[in-house]
């Protein structure tokens, strides 16, 4: 809890610390702040602080600072919140870093559908369908080979999806804060 010494409604030190209060009257053997109703601390000028809650904001274009001192609000002290717009620079750093964040949630999907060895298998047997092709004609796959294709073309197809939607997603101005909601993922 944070204190203020106010007279007559009118702020005179903020913060104000007990001990600093104690050093100024050392006659005084008020017990600690902490355990005072609002009644005795008023009778010595000092009033609690409340802290308002954190307004929400709009994270890409907005600031919230606490005001640098407390405001009188129907007779209680608040600190309260400053809103202010941030600068494009600051625009900018943001928008890059969630374009950045959606390359890594495109990365994030494609290997929990694919996991890496799993790509690395299907470009070697990739290569290995293709060598038998062009060894032994377009039609030299047996029909499990040829099935077996069909899921790894599917696969890729997929992997290629993802990609276009993490595009899509990082040319959009303002890029989407929800990137890694489903909604944007899923077809």
């Amino acid at each position: 809890m944070r204190y203020v010494l106010a007279i007559n409604n009118q702020l005179v030190e903020w913060p104000y610390s007990e001990r600093k209060w104690r050093e100024e009257n050392p006659n005084i053997s008020m017990r600690k702040w902490a355990d005072c109703s609002d009644g005795a601390l008023a009778s010595v000028n000092v009033y609690r602080v409340e802290e308002a809650p954190r307004p929400e904001i709009d994270e890409r274009t907005q600031h919230a600072d606490r005001q640098a001192a407390p405001a009188l609000v129907d007779g209680v002290w608040v600190s309260g919140w400053i809103i202010s717009a941030k600068p494009q620079a600051d625009i900018d750093t943001f928008d890059a870093e969630i374009r950045e964040h959606i390359k890594i949630e495109a990365g994030k999907r494609i290997v929990r559908m694919a996991p890496e060895w799993k790509q690395r298998n299907a470009m070697a047997r990739g290569l290995e369908f293709a060598r038998k092709m062009i060894r032994n004609g377009p039609n030299a796959l047996t029909p499990e080979e040829d099935a077996e294709e069909a899921a790894m073309d599917t696969l890729w197809m997929e992997v290629k999806r993802l990609r276009a939607v993490s595009d899509q997603l990082e040319a959009m101005d303002p890029p989407p804060q929800d990137f890694d909601n489903d909604r944007h993922w899923t077809p």
